[in-house]
């Protein structure tokens, strides 16, 4: 089993299949959520090319139906969606609603090299550049300090990248907050602290940067973003005099991104509860500033000293693993917000909701990989009182087809579950009413000493995949 930090949602524990770790994570755990209430699910391929983003899923109460598209659900409009997606425009509607922004000016393709330099002289050193359209921080410099490198990025961002409409701005020296909004309240804030090691006074910082990597593999979202140390990292050790081989005192705190870039790479640090009322108003202002928005992420550069800040973005499907998986700091159970904010029929006391069960995501996949369907309907989660069990079948000339025989029979007593090939035979797993357990238990000790050798009966841990497949 995969480590997990006792800070996160226990009902998510072993919940995530590895193959929704990443950028899928936050699909996979809002449809859990709506899945495991009862709600009808149903997944959707809107595009062939790019799987994960041209999924999207539906639920359903069987009176009405709401489609979602990672976290953000069918309430939030096509206009208000065109608008977040330009951050050009968006900074209008913030202007025009005194929502605090950087000082800039947003260019079009059509403006020359030489005009964003010429403004970029005239508004003052350091500043920031960055793509009109784009998230995740791609493209994104901040703390330019010179015509010269401002010459270089724009060289980059618009003949290397091809992102022509850009945006130079004030760089505003401050801590980056991610502020998630929903009907005009603060539903989790985490600030995504720049990528950093800490030392111990015996590794390097090369070592303490694998380290770092190990630990980011027990979140499921970050799990796959491996973080190498790469040019630009040596090139910032350097302006400090320092290498990858430097060895940090216990406690000495090494940057090795300036602020503002690289979004995917930062320590996300929660901070919900730690808001100032000031803070929350800015957050919550940027939301109404966009017509109909009702839910957004809101990026936010903070002054904490003077408790003032400035908005970067308004992201209408913002990323929320960072706030159910924090780096530090506990978990903000999102995806329960949203749902009861859809389906508020649906709401639940902590405790009540069933998390024995999760659903075959990977079936989902292979499914739309393969083109053999544009729409697959989940099996719904099993009602009513549930046991599990877990058996390990030991063997050293146990016939292969003894996994056909057991897969039958826990369809036909409607039992979920797996059977997973070991090097001493098979373990297995079984969840359902208690008296179809016990009868697929009786079958298999039927078995032993014939088929198997011996049958040894372990606790279930963690919840059971709905319908019933095998592993080799």
């Amino acid at each position: 089993m995969v480590k997990y930090k006792e800070s996160w949602l226990p009902h998510l524990k072993n919940a995530v299949p590895k193959s929704a770790y990443g950028f899928a994570t936050c699909m996979y755990i809002m449809s859990l959520e709506g899945w495991r209430r009862g709600l009808e699910l149903t997944y959707k391929i809107k595009r062939k090319s790019g799987l994960f983003s041209g999924l999207s899923y539906t639920l359903s109460d069987g009176t009405k139906t709401h489609s979602f598209d990672g976290s953000r659900g069918d309430y939030s409009p096509r206009e208000a969606i065109r608008i977040c997606s330009n951050k050009g425009l968006t900074n209008k509607y913030l202007e025009q609603a005194n929502v605090s922004v950087p000082k800039g000016k947003f260019f079009t393709e059509g403006e020359t090299d030489e005009e964003l330099i010429a403004y970029s002289n005239q508004l003052g050193y350091p500043l920031v550049l960055k793509p009109v359209v784009g998230e995740g921080g791609a493209g994104v410099i901040t703390n330019i300090c010179s015509e010269e490198e401002m010459k270089k990025h724009i060289n980059h961002l618009r003949n290397v990248l091809g992102k022509k409409s850009v945006i130079i701005e004030q760089f505003f020296v401050g801590v980056d907050f991610r502020v998630n909004i929903l009907n005009g309240e603060v539903i989790g804030a985490f600030h995504r602290r720049t990528l950093n090691v800490v030392g111990d006074g015996i590794h390097s910082v090369q070592e303490l940067l694998q380290l770092k990597n190990k630990d980011r593999k027990i979140s499921p979202f970050l799990a796959r973003k491996s973080i190498k140390m790469d040019q630009p990292m040596k090139q910032l050790l350097k302006k400090k005099g320092l290498t990858p081989k430097y060895i940090p005192s216990s406690g000495e705190k090494v940057y090795l991104r300036n602020n503002g870039e690289f979004f995917g790479q930062r320590d996300s640090v929660d901070v919900t509860n730690e808001l100032s009322d000031n803070i929350k108003k800015i957050a919550i202002s940027a939301v109404n500033a966009i017509p109909d928005l009702v839910y957004a992420g809101v990026d936010m550069l903070v002054n904490l000293e003077e408790d003032i800040g400035v908005v970067n973005e308004v992201n209408s499907k913002p990323q929320i693993s960072n706030h159910v998986f924090p780096v530090e700091g506990s978990a903000v159970d999102i995806p329960r917000k949203i749902i009861d904010y859809y389906f508020p029929e649906t709401k639940y006391a902590d405790g009540e909701l069933n998390t024995k069960f999760i659903y075959n995501f990977d079936q989902i996949i292979e499914c739309f990989k393969s083109s053999a369907a544009t729409e697959m309907k989940i099996p719904p989660i099993p009602k009513g009182n549930v046991a599990q069990r877990r058996y390990i079948i030991h063997g050293q000339s146990i016939p292969p087809k003894i996994c056909g025989q057991i897969q039958r029979r826990a369809r036909i007593l409607d039992l979920h579950g797996e059977i997973v090939k070991r090097t001493d035979g098979y373990s297995v797993k079984v969840a359902g009413a208690i008296d179809k357990v016990l009868d697929f238990e009786s079958f298999l000790k039927d078995k032993e000493g014939s088929t198997i050798d011996r049958l040894e009966k372990k606790k279930a841990i963690g919840p059971t995949n709905v319908g019933f497949i095998v592993k080799n």
